[in-house]
């Protein structure tokens, strides 16, 4: 919505859309994180079902403080969105390079330094994600809480079917996870480093999407739809090229990816299939 009220030339309504788009993320938010915490038992008990008691005490913990950061991940992501709707997608990389940073130094210090385990990892992300929110969001001064029921329909219109879209996405990754939990620890663990590896092999699309989200909404913004139509061509061939190649190159080194993480033999095989399987799927 933003980024059409930029293609129109029209900033003031840009602006308003920036603004209306953070009150009701941060909103939405919070309800998401009660949700969590009203649902933890269940979540833990009844979706993952049988997990072994050290495994089921870990994600306890690492979900009670997490979950807190709910907020401030949502405010940094409509802030996250804003920028690129401006093209301007450096702040947002900045941003998440000093998330990381703090996130990363954090692990160590407390995992390694106060060995306070899976306490030690979560704190860390919790802080990145507060530390995110603060530096990502500049918005109207004085800021005013105060709902525009038009201009939050208008989101919405384009907001609820995107959410429903990921909801299902990623309520299949949880019905998968039901699955694997029940192979036991190591098929968990090799899971939760494929997930990370995947994301790499992804990288090019979600990255390219996001500036195909900037160009589209310009254009539609300026009715410019012949310009459209030529750049999401151009766009969606330039994600195809460098897909292949990133993940030519995670399979070429994936025996030195999963060295890293200092798994078992019988983990890092299964990891490897499912990276494999992922590359020639992606």
């Amino acid at each position: 919505v933003a980024g059409q009220y930029i293609g129109m030339k029209q900033e003031h309504n840009s602006c308003k859309a920036a603004n209306q788009t953070l009150i009701f993320t941060t909103l939405i938010a919070l309800f998401v994180m009660i949700i969590v915490y009203v649902l933890k038992n269940f979540i833990l008990h009844t979706v993952f079902g049988q997990i072994e008691d050290d495994v089921a005490n870990y994600a306890n913990t690492y979900l009670l403080i997490v979950s807190a950061s709910i907020p401030f991940i949502g405010m940094y992501n409509a802030g996250a969105a804003i920028f690129r709707a401006m093209g301007n997608s450096k702040v947002s990389m900045n941003t998440s390079l000093i998330m990381n940073l703090v996130n990363i130094v954090g692990n160590a210090i407390l995992i390694y330094g106060f060995h306070m385990e899976i306490a030690g990892a979560a704190i860390p992300t919790l802080i990145s994600r507060i530390v995110a929110a603060d530096l990502q969001i500049h918005i109207d001064r004085p800021f005013k809480l105060k709902f525009d029921w038009r201009m939050i329909k208008n989101i919405l219109r384009i907001g609820i079917p995107n959410s429903l879209e990921n909801s299902m996405f990623q309520l299949g990754k949880i019905l998968v996870l039901t699955i694997v939990t029940a192979f036991g620890t190591r098929a968990i663990t090799a899971n939760a480093v494929s997930n990370t590896i995947a994301m790499f092999q992804i990288l090019p699309g979600m990255a390219i999407c996001q500036a195909i989200l900037t160009v589209s909404s310009q254009c539609v913004g300026a009715n410019d739809y012949k310009q459209l139509d030529f750049y999401i061509k151009r766009l969606m061939k330039t994600i195809y090229v460098f897909v292949v190649a990133i993940n030519v190159v995670v399979v070429a080194i994936l025996p030195l990816i999963l060295k890293a993480y200092n798994l078992s033999s019988e983990t890092t095989e299964i990891a490897k299939q499912i990276i494999w399987y992922h590359a020639i799927c992606t």
